[in-house]
């Protein structure tokens, strides 16, 4: 079995890397194993990663990454017979067996089908976070692409589709897996969804917003120094700012058309108190509620329904204006990110 030198690769993966946290890899441990699923006896590559060999077709992954191409079209040794048929070669690698299996499973059909789906059959993080490094990795561009796409339909700078969200992430992750989220969103410089996943980790709870979590592989994945600061900054900015908001939306004000004025008025004081008791709502470090919520918690009091609509509209400006200063407030510049300048007026009195 031939090695191929694969310095090239460690040296872009580095290149690539040095913004994000690069996940401790797990120790080989043993002898190397046949890979159960992607062993294939007339394969013409081995690609080695951890413990576990991989034997495929040169052709299928030069066919499906320019790196690969690149690679396997260096000089290789000549056998000492014309008749004599080299046995495979072996490349050493540094990505996890789990990763890279699951992106063999991705690319060893037709190139280009459709790993990435919305709806019925949707993508664990594993299985996404593969997919993004990999793909990155090898200038696989297909997996990325379709990556970034589901990830950007869930991660949107849209704010209405945001506040509707009934989940901080897509079915099948974990909360915690905002942290890989953002590290993949800086990996392949996709910034347009940092905001909202870095709002997502600012609401984790302190264990894995610093200590980050373990991956199918056993690899810890964690924020960078950087992006922890930021969310620990921002995440107290985020509280005062859920509670600013609910104030001012709460701030006596007049419905046209109202009726009973004064009833409204005294009763919507009295919501605001019932709230003032709830610290994991009127301070909540995730300032974008859905309305659900409050109305489930107007319900008992006299407020006529010309009121609550006008408290619903009052509640989504204060929201908008905390959404369009979002990238501000976790110290970024997201280009195409809505304008302050755009934001809706909030009648009466603000804090």
């Amino acid at each position: 079995m031939t090695d191929i030198t694969v310095d090239f690769l460690r040296k872009r993966s580095l290149q690539d890397e040095t913004q994000v946290p690069i996940p401790a890899k797990r120790a080989r441990t043993g002898e190397l194993r046949k890979d159960e699923e992607f062993w294939y006896e007339d394969g013409t590559i081995e690609l080695l990663a951890g413990d576990v060999r991989f034997r495929v077709y040169k052709g299928v992954l030069a066919k499906h990454s320019p790196v690969f191409a690149d690679m396997f079209s260096l000089p290789q040794p000549q056998s000492a017979s014309s008749c004599q048929v080299l046995e495979s070669q072996a490349v050493h690698l540094d990505d996890s067996p789990e990763d890279l299996r699951i992106v063999l499973k991705a690319i060893l059909p037709p190139q280009d089908r459709v790993v990435v789906h919305k709806k019925p059959c949707l993508p664990s993080y594993g299985e996404l976070s593969a997919y993004a490094r990999i793909g990155h990795k090898y200038q696989i561009d297909y997996l990325v692409d379709q990556t970034l796409d589901y990830l950007k339909h869930h991660f949107t700078n849209d704010f209405d589709t945001w506040r509707n969200r009934m989940a901080f992430v897509p079915r099948k992750f974990e909360t915690y897996h905002a942290i890989g989220v953002v590290n993949i969103a800086r990996l392949v410089n996709c910034d347009s969804i940092l905001p909202t996943a870095l709002a997502v980790c600012c609401t984790l709870d302190a264990k894995y917003l610093v200590r980050g979590f373990k991956c199918q592989d056993g690899a810890g994945e964690k924020l960078s120094q950087d992006d922890l600061i930021r969310c620990l900054r921002a995440k107290q900015t985020l509280m005062q700012e859920s509670s600013r908001a609910i104030i001012n939306a709460f701030s006596p004000f007049t419905s046209p058309g109202c009726r009973t004025a004064a009833s409204c008025h005294d009763a919507l004081q009295d919501a605001l108190r019932g709230l003032a008791g709830d610290l994991d709502m009127i301070a909540d470090d995730h300032p974008f509620f859905s309305w659900v919520y409050f109305a489930r918690r107007l319900e008992g009091y006299a407020i006529c329904a010309l009121c609550k609509e006008r408290l619903k509209e009052r509640v989504q400006a204060e929201q908008r204006l905390i959404w369009n200063s979002l990238p501000d407030i976790l110290g970024l510049t997201i280009k195409g990110w809505p304008e302050l300048s755009g934001s809706p007026q909030v009648d009466g009195a603000r804090l």
